[in-house]
């Protein structure tokens, strides 16, 4: 009987990974890298559900057909508003409002948005992305990430 073996090594998805900071909203800092970039970006109906925190992180996608890339833009950080209940019944005590932070890559909590870009990108091009992100005036600053380092990069998984 014969036996096979798969290497882990031959999955390996090719794609670089830029983290983003900006404070605006995320529609905003599309529309303007979509006039920079002279990209077409759109937001995609099926978010990102983690389902354990039971929250959902937008992401906006690209299909730049002229260098067959797929560039996807999701955010890292959602807020939501969480009401806890008062332990006894009282007429003024409407419980606590609290706010909780959710990261989809908990290990860059500064990180406001990645840029995920599969496909063949080389360092050439990243060096020309770089300084043309450093010139949108909503983004504060934008650099590159290894994204084998991190823990939970299986949540950039979109398919």
């Amino acid at each position: 009987m014969a036996v096979h073996k798969l290497f882990i090594e031959d999955f390996e998805a090719s794609y670089s990974l830029f983290a983003l900071h900006s404070p605006v909203e995320d529609y905003k800092l599309v529309y303007e890298m979509n006039n920079l970039l002279s990209s077409k970006f759109y937001r995609v109906r099926n978010d990102i559900d983690l389902i354990q925190q039971g929250v959902r992180f937008s992401r906006f996608e690209w299909n730049n057909e002229n260098i067959d890339t797929i560039w996807n833009i999701v955010t890292n950080k959602v807020v939501v508003n969480a009401v806890s209940k008062p332990d006894q019944l009282s007429l003024f005590d409407g419980g606590d409002n609290t706010t909780i932070q959710y990261h989809l890559i908990p290990e860059q909590p500064k990180v406001d948005y990645f840029l995920k870009i599969e496909g063949d990108y080389n360092q050439f091009m990243v060096n020309q992305l770089l300084l043309k992100l450093k010139s949108i005036p909503h983004l504060e600053t934008a650099y590159m990430l290894d994204h084998e380092s991190l823990r939970s990069r299986s949540n950039l998984i979109f398919e």
